[in-house]
């Protein structure tokens, strides 16, 4: 559900996630005949202001990825640039820039006010400009890359908005046997003030910034129910969605719900109700204005297997018919 979720709203609030995998690269400059004449056009259009060469394409996840080379009067930078056809007209996505080892000065004064600045304890292995494109305008940050001096294992990534120079974002990775428990993150005042606007009790677990989304995990109440949620926002804090997933037992689901179901099985008698040790999930996907909860229950009853789903809006309606699968 969390892969499915977070490319609607990557969709709607930026652009289509991209995930990177290795592929097959045409690497005769562009000119090869599986790259269509209206992608080459398009990408000289997109990058008129820039001198290309070494262009190479590649498929990537059904995108047609472009790789290159732009040079301006001071200096070329290695570019990627990623497109989607819709309707026979390429569509922009997403481009990369790679500035090299170089701080750029609009996020100098930012970055020179943080730990990562003491070249004694941090060096700064890449700089990225990102953009994420809908239509022609584009939404971009700045993506430091450190790596510390002091342990070989811990990389550090700073955010900073490309506009105004502010971090956004910092988290640092301790890269020992892919651990994810070994992550820690930076929240700063921005996000704590975003999060808490939504949710004034929230207790805030971790975060981490990922496809040009700050992805929050939070300990919340919703309507009296006690759980953690994944809350979303843009790199400038406006809120995205949340998500959440939460196990409990027939017996133990939050009243709100067990009313609801229970009355159902109540209504319908040819199906036989869980009992209380059966596993209820409980989920949600919440874009702005709208909750939308899932409530799934797997159970056997007289060597049945019964798998039922029900789909309950914000006021704890049923909404359509729920589904009731049978495998006998």
């Amino acid at each position: 559900m969390k892969k499915k979720l977070k490319s609607a709203m990557l969709v709607a609030a930026m652009s289509v996630p991209l995930l990177f995998v290795s592929c097959e690269e045409n690497n005769n400059g562009g000119n090869n005949e599986n790259v269509s004449k209206i992608l080459q056009e398009q990408l000289l259009e997109d990058y008129s202001q820039y001198a290309l060469t070494d262009i190479t394409w590649k498929k990537q996840q059904g995108y047609d990825v472009a790789s290159f080379t732009a040079s301006t009067k001071s200096s070329p930078m290695t570019m990627n640039a990623w497109y989607q056809i819709q309707e026979n007209k390429p569509e922009r996505l997403m481009d990369s820039k790679n500035l090299g080892a170089n701080i750029p000065e609009i996020i100098k004064p930012a970055f020179d006010a943080t730990v990562y600045s003491n070249t004694a304890l941090w060096t700064v292995e890449e700089v990225e400009l990102e953009q994420d494109f809908v239509g022609n305008t584009a939404v971009s940050t700045y993506e430091v890359e450190l790596q510390s001096l002091e342990n070989p294992n811990l990389e550090a990534e700073l955010i900073f908005d490309s506009t105004s120079g502010e971090l956004l974002f910092t988290t640092e990775d301790l890269d020992e046997d892919d651990n994810d428990d070994n992550e820690s993150f930076f929240v700063n005042e921005e996000l704590k003030i975003a999060v808490l606007a939504k949710y004034p009790t929230a207790t805030i677990i971790n975060a981490e910034f990922e496809d040009n989304i700050i992805e929050v995990n939070v300990i919340v109440e919703i309507k009296n129910i006690r759980t953690e949620i994944e809350m979303f926002f843009s790199p400038t804090y406006d809120y995205i969605g949340e998500e959440f997933e939460t196990n409990y037992t027939y017996a133990t689901m939050p009243s709100e719900f067990s009313t609801v179901v229970g009355g159902w099985y109540a209504a319908h008698p040819k199906y036989p109700a869980p009992v209380g040790t059966d596993i209820v999930v409980i989920s949600t996907e919440f874009t702005v204005g709208l909750y939308f909860y899932d409530v799934e229950i797997e159970y056997v009853s007289n060597n049945v297997k019964y798998e039922a789903e029900f789909a309950l809006n914000d006021d704890y309606v049923i909404i359509g018919d729920p589904s009731v699968e049978i495998d006998d």
